[in-house]
């Protein structure tokens, strides 16, 4: 964690939405869309188990997802990342994004701004990489994340938030129950390592066809050859559309709490928390188990430092990285 104390950023509005971030990895360790019920899952201790590779509620960096055997070529120079997952590189490394401290450069009740320095070489990436995330409460019930980024090499970025959501509250066991419905023609198939095979697949007569809603449950029991791959949704949906727009939806099973998440990111990682296990150790003494929460992360595609035909993640001198993610709330 360094010498820097950890600071905690509490964001609220008038009508009840509150939020609550750490300092650390820009964990979101508190989400009250209503101003009673918290639905996001986290650590006892603000996000402080770290290296336990659940990654609940972080900033994710410098790239999302995993990177095939942590090596990618760029520009005729061959890059070797630490592999963290199995033979593969996984959300930025051991030293990802996750495990830093950024510096609060501004809070506000209903906004804060940190940055954060990636220096050349860091996890093997290169080039130094100035990364701004701003957070705020645009609206009522919306929390936004804008995401910044500058370099002075050219080199791999892929950001995103990773929150896991259970809009019945986080400690209310299993999120199976919630409908889902995401915003995606297409989908990527994945190897047994859960890199992208490279095919670009149609959701079309798939328990991926998500375009309508769906509950979670039922699918799971699919024996889709890619559900028995990931134990689940563990799945790139690729996102229909251009700017801000609609990514997905989730619902409480109760109806009560719907939530959409909107991005201008190509891709959405939907990810069913197939092997969440936190048997002890959650805030409020809370036991986190399979399914628990549901993963919605816009992002670039995965792997695509690898993969010539997938819209690239590789940002150069001279240009500016931006991707905004919201989540918007409607409380019934």
């Amino acid at each position: 964690m360094g010498s820097k104390a950890v600071e905690h950023i509490e964001l609220g509005t008038d009508c009840g939405l509150r939020a609550r971030i750490s300092s650390w990895g820009v964990y979101l360790t508190e989400l009250c869309p209503d101003g009673k019920r918290d639905v996001v899952l986290s650590h006892a201790d603000d996000g402080g188990r770290r290296g336990d590779g659940l990654h609940l509620g972080c900033i994710i960096g410098r790239h999302a997802n995993r990177i095939r055997d942590g090596s990618f070529e760029l520009d005729g120079w061959q890059h070797q990342l630490p592999c963290n997952a199995g033979d593969n590189h996984l959300h930025g490394g051991h030293a990802g994004f996750h495990q830093q401290h950024w510096d609060v450069l501004s809070r506000e009740p209903e906004q804060a701004h940190l940055r954060l320095r990636s220096p050349n070489g860091q996890e093997g990436y290169p080039g130094n990489l100035d990364v701004d995330a701003v957070i705020s409460l645009p609206e009522a019930h919306c929390l936004r994340l804008e995401l910044t980024a500058a370099t002075d090499a050219p080199t791999p970025v892929n950001l995103t938030w990773h929150p896991y959501f259970n809009l019945a509250g986080h400690a209310s066991g299993s999120a199976a129950e919630h409908r889902i419905q995401i915003d995606a023609d297409q989908f990527l198939p994945m190897t047994s390592e859960f890199c992208p095979s490279g095919e670009i697949m149609p959701v079309d007569g798939t328990p991926f066809d998500l375009r309508q809603p769906q509950t979670i449950g039922p699918l799971l029991a699919s024996r889709h050859p890619q559900m028995l791959v990931g134990e689940g949704f563990d799945h790139c949906f690729l996102i229909r559309g251009e700017g801000l727009r609609r990514a997905a939806r989730l619902e409480a099973p109760d109806g009560s709490l719907a939530m959409e998440v909107w991005s201008t990111q190509l891709g959405l990682q939907f990810y069913s928390g197939n092997t969440l296990m936190l048997p002890r150790g959650g805030k409020q003494n809370a036991r986190y188990r399979r399914l628990s929460g549901i993963c919605l992360e816009p992002q670039g595609l995965p792997d695509a430092p690898n993969h010539g035909h997938f819209p690239t993640t590789v940002l150069r001198p001279g240009e500016r990285y931006h991707q905004i993610i919201e989540y918007r709330f409607e409380v019934r």
